[in-house]
């Protein structure tokens, strides 16, 4: 983040989307890690404007060892899994 003239903020880094799954069942994130690869892949994911539109990105596993927290009483789930894509261009 920079901080501008008029005291405002403004984004510096690369262009990102950020999946969190509140909940999710073990074999939806055995099919996301089949997406895990060095080559940019495309998503389609919201816009800021709500808008939906499609990019290519490269998937960052935020820490590859952590699948989301075990919760007791939903056998087969795991919550709080983030994904975060460096968006490389808007496709469409």
């Amino acid at each position: 983040m920079k901080r501008l003239g008029n005291g405002s903020v403004k984004g510096m880094g690369p262009q990102t989307a950020i999946w969190n799954f509140p909940l999710i069942e073990d074999g939806q994130i055995a099919q996301l890690e089949t997406f895990i690869s060095t080559s940019t892949i495309f998503i389609q994911t919201a816009k800021r404007d709500g808008t939906f539109a499609i990019f290519e990105a490269y998937m960052n596993w935020i820490d590859p060892r952590q699948d989301g927290d075990h919760m007791n009483g939903f056998v087969g789930y795991r919550s709080g899994l983030t994904i975060e894509f460096l968006i490389v261009a808007v496709v469409a």
